[in-house]
């Protein structure tokens, strides 16, 4: 069977199963790139969280000045 694939201001006519394929690859490029950007959130919060832990231990010593 064939389907229409739009593709920028044409439309091409492939192959069912390709582009099933084509479809199944996009979704597994994007659940990567979810899970590299929860990933790098992660990161950032724990970063985020050690800085106030930082700045809280010396804003003490900055009023005592």
């Amino acid at each position: 069977k064939s389907a229409y694939k739009i593709s920028g201001p044409i439309i091409i006519m492939k192959d069912k199963e390709s582009l099933l394929k084509e479809l199944k690859e996009g979704v597994e490029e994007l659940d990567l790139q979810i899970k590299i950007l929860e990933k790098n959130e992660t990161k950032l919060r724990e970063s985020i969280n050690e800085s106030g832990k930082k700045l809280q231990k010396l804003l003490p010593e900055l009023k005592e000045e």
